[in-house]
């Protein structure tokens, strides 16, 4: 998000692949944070709630995180994926 540089490449990238860059603001001041969503995608094979898929640190972990981007702004989803 601060590295303009970056800002800069990513807008050629998905512009290549198709995608609007305007989705992706070059400028910092126009990067408004409650548009984005980050979603973090749990991958298991079992049947079981989201708080049981993950070791208990790897979940101490995640919330750490979670919080940390809701505090800057970000919207935080999690989105469990069953696989048979």
């Amino acid at each position: 998000m601060r590295d303009r540089k970056f800002r800069r490449n990513v807008r050629q990238k998905i512009k290549g692949l198709g995608i609007d860059k305007d989705l992706f603001p070059l400028e910092l001041k126009d990067f408004k944070r409650s548009d984005y969503t980050i979603t973090f995608a749990i991958i298991d094979g079992k049947s079981r709630s989201f708080v049981d898929t993950l070791p208990f640190f790897s979940l101490l972990n995640f919330r750490l995180v979670a919080e940390e981007l809701m505090g800057w702004g970000f919207n935080v989803r999690v989105k469990k994926i069953n696989v048979i």
